[in-house]
This record gives C-alpha cells, structure tokens and sequence, in this order.
C-alpha cells in the first residue's frame, strides 16, 4: 500500500463547501492540495511566517515533518519552507518550495518565528537559527544550541527564547548578534508536553510526572538567576496537549496574565495569574467554602497553612498557590448572606484547634476585613465589596 504524502488545503472563507463535493470532480472554486513532503512524511508542526527585512515582505509557510529511514531503525527530519502568492487571473494559491532540508537522525519537533526575518527550528536536540536573505532569497543558517533533550515548542519573546524539553524541563535562551547562549533553566528534570509564555515573562508548562500524574507548573524569568523559580504547581485530571496565551482579557486588571489549557478530551480550562493580595484573599475564602463540604483532616491542612504564612513562619508552596474558582460559584448567587454566614459558622473539633484564633468569628471576621483592605484599598462594607469583587473577577 503507498504511503500517503502530505499536503497543504487553501481554504477559500468565502466559498460554501458542501459534504456533496467530495463526491464530484474538482472545480477551479474548491480547495486545492498541494503536496509538501515525500510519502511517508508526519507533519509535527506548521507556521504561517511573514519575515520582513522593513521594506519588502513574504508570506511563508514552513513545515517540518519527521520520516522513517529505509532501514526503519531511525527518523530523520525534513523542514521545508514555501512562499506564496494569489494566483493570477484565478482564485487560486500559487505555492513555491522555496528552502528544504533533511536532518539525518534528527526529527523536526518544533519551530517558532523569532525576530523579524529569523526562524527556529528544534531538531533532535538541537535549536537553529535561520535567517531568511532578502537578496538571495535563501535562508542561512546562523547558530544552532544544543539542548539537554529535544523540545517539544518553541517560543520567542524579545531577545529571549523559550524551550520546553521532553525530559530537562524548561530552558530558556538569549540571543547575542547571531548566536543564541544559555540564560536560564529549571533545575528539576520534568517531561513537558506543551509551554505557553507571555509578555512579562510568566511560563506556563504542562508536564507529566513520574507516576504519570497531569500538571500545569509556573515560571517567572523576572526572577531568573541561572536557575528557575517556581511559583506554582496545578494537578489536572487529564492530560494538557494544548496551552496558549488568552489575549481578550476582560477584567480588572489590564496588566493580568491569562492563559487557556486544553486537556486531551476536549475540556477547556481558563488560567488567571493572581497577585498576592489576590490570592491571599481567595486562599482563605475557598478555606471557608471548603468547610462545607469537605473532610476535617484536609482542612486542618488548610487552617494550619493560613496560620503559618499569616504569623510569617513559612512562604507558601508552589502546590498551595493554585485556587478552584469553580468552588465560588454556589457562593457568587448567595451573595452577601452566604458569605456573612461562613464568616460566622462554627469550628468544631480539630478544625477549630488548627484554626486557632481563627476558630472565633469574631477574629476570622477581623482577618478577612484585613485581606479585604490590602485587595481593594478602600471599602465601605467588607463583605457586600468583596462578592463585587469577587463576581467581576470570574465573569466571562
């Protein structure tokens, strides 16, 4: 049986394609295919890149795909990059190979634009640097990085270039002229399968552990010095295959970082960058959620945590800084009265020794009135301006 070739589909928005074409002949108005690989080629990553040297610009499309050797015994990479243009005199898609290269032993895993006219490109474990000439219309090679494990993706911001590994974690690279040398990395080996990064400087990865356990774990390069930081760690049910930024932010604070997660059976989740204050605020307040519903021993936990950070005895870790928005939504159409009423429900038993000075109403009261204060400023009623808050930090 012949291997199948890969190929591009050019999608016309403003043609009405009906499931009844695929069973007629092509017409000049339905999607073309054009071939851009050998048979036998997987296509493991594609980008619509338009370089510009600031006068003139293309419109690219680079490919990079992996392949089975003849002998079976090893794959090789191919990247492939092609220039197009609107057809003359059609509606078509005038495609031309305009740059190719195969990486023996070394599969193309990622690539990502980086600058105005640069391409990365992650094969095997080596990231290289590209250039496209404007004279020539060629692209040239300018440095490669070897990495500790292949990457998996890719991302530029700035000077700065963002490398997720299968078995080394995060490592991120800085550029210098034409070369790219080493500015940071995790110091903890971790299998990531995706990476989202954004403007000021918040990495998102989305690893599996050794047990085979789904996570979303944090970064800061602010904090960088040669070795990561970590701000925090998320347990997921399912697999994350898919992270990226959120750019349509609605809320408010402009300068928030969001991101969207999407686990391998389709559900989405919306992530939040929180503040200090805010999280702070929200830690305590899914604390007294929790007590509704949710076991002694875990709250204990919880109550014990509060404790220590609020007298200064310990930061909170990086597994602690991850707070269920899902858990205020019975509280958001109660509103004022169910918060009222958890500020003044009892603790009992070894919740209430763990609480503390916290097991008195009255001082929990006290203690929420301070985390409102350092959240908002100024309040004129704690409870009634925190659900306020609280409903316009979760709209859509």
């Amino acid at each position: 049986m012949p291997r199948p070739r890969p190929s591009l589909e050019f999608l016309d928005p403003d043609y009405h394609f009906q499931p009844a074409d695929l069973e007629i002949q092509p017409t000049e108005n339905q999607p073309e295919l054009v071939s851009t690989g050998e048979p036998g080629d997987v296509v493991t990553c594609i980008l619509s890149w338009s370089p510009s040297d600031g006068i003139k610009h293309y419109d690219l499309i680079a490919i990079g795909s992996t392949f089975e050797e003849a002998d079976g015994h090893e794959s090789s990479g191919r990247f492939s990059c092609f220039s197009t243009k609107q057809a003359k005199g059609g509606p078509g898609i005038e495609v031309k190979l305009l740059y190719s290269r195969i990486f023996p032993g070394n599969p193309v895993y990622s690539m990502c634009a980086f600058d105005i006219s640069s391409i990365l490109i992650s094969t095997g474990r080596d990231v290289i640097m590209l250039r496209l000439d404007f004279e020539m219309k060629k692209l040239a090679p300018l440095s490669t990085f070897r990495l500790p494990s292949e990457s998996i993706a890719l991302q530029a911001i700035g000077p700065f270039v963002y490398a997720s590994t299968m078995y080394h974690s995060l490592t991120i690279l800085q550029r210098d002229g034409n070369k790219l040398n080493h500015y940071a990395n995790d110091i903890q080996s971790r299998n990531t399968l995706n990476m989202a990064a954004s403007g000021d400087g918040t990495v998102l990865l989305s690893t599996m552990t050794e047990h085979s356990d789904a996570e979303i774990v944090g970064f800061s390069s602010r904090v960088f010095h040669k070795q990561s930081d970590l701000m925090f760690r998320v347990g997921l049910p399912l697999i994350v295959n898919d992270l990226r930024p959120r750019f349509t932010l609605q809320v408010m604070d402009a300068s928030a970082q969001s991101f969207y997660a999407t686990t391998i059976d389709g559900t989405m989740y919306s992530l939040m960058m929180l503040g200090n204050h805010q999280w702070r605020f929200l830690y305590f307040l899914q604390t007294l959620v929790m007590g509704r519903t949710h076991e002694p021993l875990f709250l204990d936990q919880r109550w014990e945590k509060i404790n220590r950070w609020r007298s200064g005895l310990s930061a909170p870790r990086p597994s602690d800084r991850y707070i269920n928005a899902d858990l205020f939504l019975p509280l958001l159409s109660e509103g004022p009265v169910g918060l009222q009423d958890l500020l003044s429900m009892e603790l009992s038993g070894s919740v209430a020794d763990a609480a503390g000075s916290l097991a008195s109403p009255l001082e929990r009261l006290r203690f929420f009135c301070s985390l409102t204060k350092a959240l908002l400023t100024e309040t004129h009623d704690p409870v009634e301006d925190a659900v306020k808050w609280l409903r316009k930090l979760l709209r859509p």
